[in-house]
């Protein structure tokens, strides 16, 4: 089968939203679609809603990759970026990415901030 990438993502997270934008503007041959994690109807849902607004999840022909390897498989779609795939698969860097990519999604509304799918963005404050 060669049917879309769906990538289910937290709307309220706005690192995951310029993710999203990114990807978007490099997906020449619309072969992603990006469903939001926070409003989607839980029948509609590949996995738990809590899963799906943990980290990136990515369903292609019945089957799920999450994480790191999510975003390898977003790389393998995209046409500049297909050839980095199976290099960022390999170890010492799967290793690597999957360490960084949990520390990133752990603190990502520290780094990113938060909000709404419209944009509008919310800074945690520093009391």
């Amino acid at each position: 089968m060669n049917e879309k990438l769906h990538v289910y993502y937290d709307g309220s997270c706005a690192m995951c939203r310029r993710y999203r934008s990114w990807v978007e503007s490099r997906d020449e041959e619309d072969r992603i679609r990006f469903v939001n994690s926070r409003i989607i109807n839980d029948d509609a849902l590949p996995e738990s809603r809590h899963l799906l607004l943990s980290r990136i999840v990515v369903e292609k022909d019945g089957f799920l990759s999450t994480g790191y390897d999510a975003l390898c498989d977003i790389l393998t779609e995209l046409p500049r970026w297909h050839s980095v795939a199976p290099i960022l698969k390999l170890q010492p860097f799967a290793m690597a990415g999957r360490i960084l990519y949990r520390f990133i999604a752990a603190n990502r509304f520290r780094f990113g901030g938060q909000g709404n799918e419209e944009g509008e963005v919310k800074h945690e404050s520093k009391s």
